[in-house]
């Protein structure tokens, strides 16, 4: 190999470990996001109250009878 060709494969492997850095990155602060989501719910529950996490409801569809 030519030292050019030899410094243009450093250079791609230097840019995709740096991708593979970046990548490893974001996914560690989004786990450690979660575990800190989690550890703050557990936190509510534990404390008893009842409305620390939101529940989403199905739309209502169709025809909608009135209760009286």
């Amino acid at each position: 190999m030519t030292p050019e060709s030899e410094q243009a494969h450093r250079d791609r492997v230097n840019v995709w470990a740096a991708i593979g850095i970046v990548f490893l990155l974001v996914a560690v602060v989004g786990i450690v996001k979660l575990f800190v989501n989690h550890e703050d719910l557990q936190r509510c529950v534990d404390s008893g109250r009842r409305n620390c996490a939101s529940v989403q409801t199905a739309p209502r569809e169709g025809v909608v009878t009135p209760v009286r």
